[in-house]
């Protein structure tokens, strides 16, 4: 069956927008509520090995999987019983991941009431049953189709740091006057824009779409995904420097999506207080300006943020009507003055869109962060500042400098290493030391291979893993202190919630 074949079943299935469940790889199973009816389920194995003698092995379990595939799990599961091996143990639970084929799945998902599947294996087969080569590429084509018949507005999001924040206010502000749609979490990939871009029916008014750009995937392929019309880079930073090559690179690649927007006559939102963006829109007509420079459009500044950022909208005359005056000032729930430019920027496309400075305050006061991005999460007489879902060296500079600022008792810095950094990584990781070094913070903890390197001992205490720094802290240890805790996802620091029974972070879906 073609791939246009496949989207009149896709239209026949749900007219108003087919919301896909992606069965992800790392589902080892996958519960018959988990399972949507009426949708259309795309079974994506993960990438066979390079390696010849694993590829093989690869597909002989594939085709007992596919078979019978509970034989695996129960097989696994009663082998991690019986082994008292921690790390035999953790090898079990990779090879159960590792090696799972989402094939397995299709007939779970015809069962639970799926109208189709999609597959690549012939060893599914049923009237439900729609067999391809590849089965991302039919899903982002059927994605595509989708987009090309709806007239709807879409925004796209990327940048070096907050572009989850930021599209979260965006949505939340929108969503005060209109429907829309936004990008599950950070779920910024082809799988996710295509899947955004599939719940996008007749009855939303605006997608909002996070796109990133690590793991070598083009912006630009993305953006012929979500053919946004309005686009915004947050900021341009040290991220993922392995794969691009220093900043240079990063300009390079962000500055694909405005050259996406410019090439379709769009419309771009530029942060004028970061110079790399402001050199990217030069010149180009259609740009609402924001930030805290005298020159923004849209323009703010923090006139608190302890603990919580409260920002003054100096709102511009073609709107003071609506706002009640010159000055619009909005309480957020965010920690640090970093998050002011993630405001301003949700600030510019409400309004451009025509929310009313009234909704945008309370759209943007209603928003909560979570998932560890600038949370505030109070235990007994503790306060942790969890940030910890990623970090960089422009982010973590930023964070260290907004929790040297506030007013505590007692400050304690949990610190994770910044991974991706490649060549760059010794260097940015001693900037980070010495940076703290020259700070009054009643303690400082470190975890990760790249701050040992980095002679993180000299400045605090020194962990190699965060497991192993949960196993250390008392609740005494951080009474009456407030605690910052940053780093990369990779380092694991929710161990830290977990030993002081906190929220836990959303579970993937």
């Amino acid at each position: 069956m073609d791939l246009r074949k496949q989207y009149e079943i896709h239209e026949k299935i749900n007219p108003d927008g087919l919301y896909s469940k992606y069965l992800a790889s790392e589902f080892i199973s996958v519960e018959p509520e988990e399972i949507g009816k009426d949708c259309m389920h795309f079974c994506v194995p993960f990438e066979e090995p390079e390696n010849s003698i694993k590829k093989i092995v690869y597909k002989i379990i594939s085709f007992f999987e596919i078979l019978f595939p509970e034989f695996k799990i129960k097989f696994l599961d009663n082998l991690e019983k019986l082994s008292k091996n921690k790390k035999f143990i953790k090898k079990i639970n990779y090879f159960k991941k590792k090696f799972f084929n989402a094939n397995a799945c299709a007939n779970l998902a015809i069962e639970s009431g799926a109208k189709y599947v999609v597959v690549n294996s012939k060893l599914v087969k049923g009237e439900n049953v729609i067999f391809v080569k590849n089965v991302i590429d039919a899903f982002l084509c059927m994605a595509i189709s989708h987009r090309e018949k709806i007239n709807k507005t879409v925004v796209s999001i990327t940048g070096s740091c907050g572009k989850t924040t930021t599209k979260e206010l965006i949505a939340t502000v929108i969503s005060t006057e209109k429907i829309a749609v936004k990008t599950r979490r950070n779920f910024n990939t082809n799988i996710g824009v295509g899947h955004t871009i599939l719940k996008i029916g007749k009855s939303v008014d605006v997608g909002v779409i996070e796109i990133g750009s690590s793991g070598g995937q083009s912006i630009i392929d993305l953006c012929r995904i979500a053919q946004p019309q309005l686009g915004l880079i947050t900021n341009v930073g040290k991220a993922h420097l392995k794969g691009f090559g220093g900043v240079q690179g990063i300009v390079k690649i962000k500055r694909q999506l405005f050259d996406y927007i410019s090439e379709h006559q769009g419309f771009f939102f530029a942060n004028i207080d970061d110079p790399n963006i402001v050199k990217i829109v030069a010149d180009y007509p259609s740009v609402w300006s924001y930030g805290q420079h005298p020159l923004a459009y849209i323009r703010g500044e923090a006139i608190e943020s302890a603990p919580f950022l409260k920002v003054r909208w100096f709102v511009p005359e073609k709107f003071q009507d609506q706002a009640g005056g010159p000055i619009l000032d909005i309480q957020t729930h965010l920690f640090g003055t970093y998050n002011l430019s993630n405001v301003l920027a949700a600030i510019a496309v409400g309004a451009y869109l025509g929310v009313s400075p009234d909704n945008i305050r309370k759209g943007i006061e209603t928003y909560e962060p979570e998932n560890h991005r600038s949370q505030i999460l109070p235990k007994g007489d503790i306060t942790f500042v969890m940030d910890a879902y990623n970090a960089n060296p422009t982010s973590m500079h930023a964070a260290i400098d907004d929790f040297g600022k506030l007013e505590a008792p007692k400050k304690i810095a949990i610190l994770g290493d910044m991974l991706e950094l490649g060549d760059y990584s010794l260097k940015e990781h001693e900037d980070m030391v010495a940076k703290l070094a020259a700070m009054k913070l009643d303690a400082v903890l470190f975890v990760g291979k790249e701050f040992g390197r980095a002679g993180a001992h000299k400045v605090g205490r020194h962990f190699s893993s965060a497991a192993k720094l949960a196993d250390s802290l008392s609740y005494d240890d951080l009474r009456h202190a407030y605690v910052l805790v940053k780093g990369s996802r990779g380092i694991g620091l929710e161990a830290i919630l977990k030993k002081f029974d906190l929220p836990q972070e959303e579970a993937d879906a």
